[in-house]
Formats: structure tokens, C-alpha cells, sequence
């Protein structure tokens, strides 16, 4: 399928996934695969626990790498 590129736009109300640039700076780059996403979503897979197998790459600010997480909705349910 080869690679593909989204951005999630994110306040602290909304987040929108858009599939061309939405004309804005990155504040943080995360680069891995789809899996890899839907199974921390689903709370299959710990963030902490791909971050040590180095599946995902996380390139910005450190306060903002740090915070990416708990931007996750399932982590407000616990």
C-alpha cells in the first residue's frame, strides 16, 4: 500500500484527521505504522511499551512528545 501521510489537528476541544497539510507548522511528527495506532488505541499496546520497541518515531518538542499519550480518548475513561 506504501506510505501515507495524515495530520491530526488537535485543540482542547476537537481533533480533526486531515489528509493533505492543514497549512500548518508540525509541533510533533510521529512516524509508524496504521497497527501500531489502532492497537494502542484500542488498548491493546501501551504507549510506553512501543516507544521501547522503537515502532513509533516521535520527533518535536519533549513537553509535547511526553503529552501525546494522554491525547488518546480511551486514556479519560480510567
Amino acid at each position: 500500500m506504501g506510505e501515507r501521510c495524515a495530520w491530526l489537528v488537535v485543540d482542547r476541544h476537537t481533533a480533526e484527521v486531515c489528509h493533505t497539510s492543514p497549512g500548518f507548522d508540525d509541533d510533533l511528527v510521529v512516524e509508524t505504522d496504521a497497527w501500531t495506532l489502532v492497537r494502542w488505541h484500542l488498548g491493546q499496546l501501551e504507549w510506553s511499551d512501543a516507544l521501547r520497541r522503537r515502532i513509533p518515531s516521535v520527533t518535536g518538542p519533549p513537553i509535547l512528545a511526553r503529552a501525546l499519550p494522554t491525547w488518546n480518548r480511551r486514556n479519560r475513561s480510567r
